[in-house]
């Protein structure tokens, strides 16, 4: 909403955005309330992953906000045609989720989250900007009350940008912070396989299918995504906004889980003190955090696991690994995986914590050497 401009600030010395409601569109209240709202939500937010605004004023009859500049290209030109590689996708969606997270957190709902509105820079960080359509709920609530929260909009008023926005949303209905969950869903839908998750040849055929489809499994369109991140997508699409993430903080608490389990390398790194957490707390991923091979091995190892649990094919495509990763083993597994950490310092130690773990769930020695 608005134009952009890149400027320098002459007495900073700093590289800054400009954002000005044209002076042809001035006289509209209603571009100019959003513009003063969007001024209010960001200033009202600090947080690494919200573009930061400096300053807010009028010269000649036009609205300006100057804004932090942000070098980098927005997340629709990011994605390519096959989707982003699934431990880069993730760790873009988990600073998108503490964006949003922030706001829900002070009482706003962005209603206006898509690709184009998510910023890359050179360094890999994501910024979240365009809050321009955001409604303040209530100003200082805590992050638990906002889960009650709605946010109220004028009936049968449709705002937002329709391949992104919630059932609700489209419905003209009051949002709250599951509306925003939703609309990340769609986003990180496209930045895993390339495509949009609701799509129409015309804006009334878009927004039916936003309100009656379900998207394309992720399988169908890419065979390489991790069942638990599809999972994640899934909650996030849930027509039922009962059925979603209540807020951003819990969706980007899933996401952190998703990635410590699936790429350690890729985010929070497996220290020493980690391991010894988890040792004193076993679960079924602990061999995989201990085991020292290539995270492909890791992989074949975790699916073997499943396997070996006897997993249907429903169970496995819809990533039950929440229930797996709470589930504690059998008592007497303690002992072996504490001897193991041990003897996961000598060469092959982690294979041989890894085979003794597999034979444990199942009785039978794994096939793999």
């Amino acid at each position: 909403m608005g134009e952009v401009y890149a400027a320098q600030d002459a007495r900073l010395q700093r590289r800054v955005a400009i954002k000005i409601v044209p002076a042809h569109l001035s006289y509209n209240e209603d571009l100019r309330a959003r513009f003063e709202q969007e001024a209010k939500s960001i200033s009202a937010l600090q947080h690494p992953n919200i573009c930061v605004i400096h300053d807010i004023g009028s010269q000649d009859g036009v609205e300006f906000m100057v804004m932090e500049y942000v070098n980098g290209p927005t997340m629709d030109k990011v994605i390519p045609k096959e989707g982003l590689p699934a431990d880069v996708a993730v760790r873009y969606a988990i600073q998108v989720a503490d964006a949003i997270a922030c706001a829900h957190a002070a009482g706003i709902v962005h209603r206006d989250l898509k690709p184009t509105n998510i910023i890359v820079d050179q360094s890999g960080l994501v910024k979240v900007l365009d809050f321009g359509l955001a409604k303040v709920a209530v100003l200082g609530v805590s992050a638990a009350a906002i889960q009650t929260i709605t946010v109220g909009t004028t009936p049968g008023t449709i705002v937002g940008t329709v391949a992104y926005m919630s059932p609700e949303q489209a419905e003209g209905k009051a949002v709250d912070a599951r509306s925003d969950v939703f609309s990340f869903g769609a986003v990180f839908y496209e930045m895993l396989s390339g495509h949009r998750a609701f799509e129409g040849e015309s804006s009334a055929a878009l927004l039916a299918s936003v309100l009656r489809d379900e998207p394309k499994s992720l399988t169908e369109l890419k065979h390489n995504i991790p069942p638990e991140v599809q999972r994640i997508v899934t909650r996030c699409l849930k027509k039922d906004p009962a059925a979603r993430y209540a807020s951003g903080a819990e969706l980007a608490r899933d996401l952190k889980t998703c990635r410590e389990m699936l790429f350690p390398d890729s985010g929070t790194r497996l220290t020493a003190a980690r391991i010894a957490v988890e040792v004193k707390r076993p679960r079924f991923l602990i061999p995989v955090l201990l085991f020292g091979h290539s995270s492909h091995r890791r992989r074949r190892l975790f699916d073997q696991a499943l396997a070996r649990r006897k997993l249907g094919p429903h169970d496995r495509s819809a990533g039950d690994f929440a229930t797996l990763r709470s589930r504690q083993v059998r008592p007497g597994f303690r002992a072996r995986i504490q001897g193991g950490e041990s003897n996961s310092r000598r060469r092959g130690g982690g294979q041989a914590l890894a085979r003794n773990f597999l034979r444990h769930l199942s009785g039978h020695e794994p096939a793999w050497r």
